[in-house]
């Protein structure tokens, strides 16, 4: 606890990176580099890439960590440089903690350190535990990370057999990374992370079990191969930014309004947009104070285009079912609203085996501000992120070929999703494309949802 205040401490008096104005808002003059993951094979394959290249620490903090072929490929390459000495932290919110005692036992045997955030069980305390760690990231040496939306799940990465997401995440190297790691450093002392606790025998079939996890299959080597191909391709398209201008913000760890610390800074940028403001958010479930927000914004003319999810999205129905209510007080105003339809993209296609006959959605977290400021966040949207959920966000400002850049990716998804009428309904065309027992379902979700309110 000591060594944690003294790092806070540190953090706060650093005018070299922390604002004096903000905490958690740490700004650099520097120069970064910054490229954007748009599509998910090759975000996986520059993940892999850094860790292969790691030559002291590699940070690694997710909401949700699956141990399926993708988290198996990251695991096992993890595994590889601890055995080479690097120093390995692996922090996981503990809803979607994966491991198993006898695994995390066998992972702590191979030098991984692991610890899980928020233990705390909801009969103990419902209020506390609604404070999760939605951050995502991979760092490595303090010099070159990741940062976005896409958990470490292979639905984040079009390998999925029934439901994919598209996602976005920045790569970003330069001084702000030590920043990240500072912060990491936080969340990872404080005393929401905890060891999980081992036993010092485990039965045979138990290991065993274990072991097989993290045995790499045929079929994930199959993958592999393609996805590098894939990523070669991507590095030959996907161009490199320089950003003088870089921000790194986050909120801080703990349960309680003082860690919340990003959305009052997001907002602050929203609010300040003179002629454009482009959103791609999982989420779009607004409360008063989204209008107090936006509403002006619009009434000065800001031109607001926003992609989110609509019902066909199946992974949180209640959210999507209470957001259907709230477009029409936008599009009356002027915003333009686009839901996604829910299908494949031509040049993000599914990689798993054909037919496929799951879903899509967006799971992307990204803003572009009067075509020079682009935003690159785990931040959703809705009253999870805003008053619970633990986020983080890149901003790189006063660059227009990255905006550019941002914004065209944004509109190619926009590209046959169904735009709102003014009355924020659908026309009637794209009201067909959406099974009726859907949107029955709906209509009685939502009641629920608006009693639940912050907890969506």
């Amino acid at each position: 606890m000591k060594s944690q205040k003294i790092l806070t401490l540190f953090l706060i008096l650093s005018s070299t990176v922390w604002s004096a104005e903000q905490r958690g808002v740490y700004k650099s003059s520097a120069p970064h580099e910054m490229i954007i993951l748009e599509k998910g094979p090759p975000s996986l394959v520059t993940r892999l890439q850094l860790i292969n290249r790691a030559k002291s620490t590699i940070n690694l903090e997710y909401y949700i960590y699956a141990m399926d072929t993708s988290g198996r490929l990251i695991m096992n390459a993890l595994i590889k440089k601890a055995k080479q000495g690097i120093k390995v932290r692996v922090l996981i919110d503990n809803l979607s903690f994966p491991f198993s005692g006898a695994l995390a036992s066998e992972l702590a045997a191979k030098g991984i350190a692991l610890k899980r955030y928020n233990n705390i069980k909801l009969y103990k305390s419902p209020r506390k535990f609604q404070y999760r760690n939605h951050r995502k990231l991979l760092s490595i040496d303090g010099v070159e990370a990741i940062v976005g939306g896409r958990n470490i799940d292979d639905t984040y990465f079009m390998i999925a057999k029934n439901n994919n997401k598209y996602d976005r995440d920045v790569y970003i190297k330069g001084e702000l990374v030590k920043t990240m790691d500072e912060t990491f450093n936080l969340y990872w002392q404080h005393k929401l992370s905890t060891f999980p606790k081992l036993k010092k025998v485990y039965p045979v079939s138990k290991i065993n079990a274990a072991l097989a996890l993290l045995s790499e299959n045929k079929n994930d080597q199959k993958i592999l191969e393609k996805f590098k191909q894939l990523a070669t391709i991507s590095d030959a398209t996907n161009p490199r930014y320089i950003c003088e201008n870089s921000i790194f913000a986050t909120d801080l760890p703990g349960t309680g309004k003082s860690g919340n610390l990003l959305a009052p800074y997001l907002y602050d940028l929203f609010a300040n947009a003179q002629d454009q403001l482009l959103i791609d958010n999982s989420y779009f479930a607004t409360q008063r104070s989204e209008k107090k927000l936006f509403g002006p914004l619009l009434e000065k003319g800001v031109d607001i285009k926003i992609l989110t999810n609509g019902l066909n999205e199946k992974g949180s129905f209640f959210t999507n079912s209470m957001m259907q209510t709230r477009f029409a007080w936008y599009t009356k105003r002027g915003m333009q609203v686009f839901l996604f339809h829910g299908e494949e993209i031509a040049d993000e296609p599914v990689l798993t085996e054909r037919p496929y006959k799951g879903t899509f959605s967006t799971h992307a977290k990204s803003f572009v501000i009067d075509h020079s400021t682009s935003i690159i966040t785990s931040y959703n949207l809705d009253p999870r992120s805003k008053y619970y959920n633990r986020e983080l966000a890149v901003v790189c400002h006063d660059h227009t070929q990255m905006a550019n850049t941002l914004t065209k990716n944004i509109k190619k998804r926009m590209q046959g999703s169904f735009k709102l009428k003014k009355n924020g309904r659908l026309s009637k065309e794209d009201k067909k494309k959406i099974d009726w027992f859907i949107r029955i379902k709906a209509k009685i979700a939502n009641p629920i949802a608006r009693l639940f309110g912050r907890l969506i």
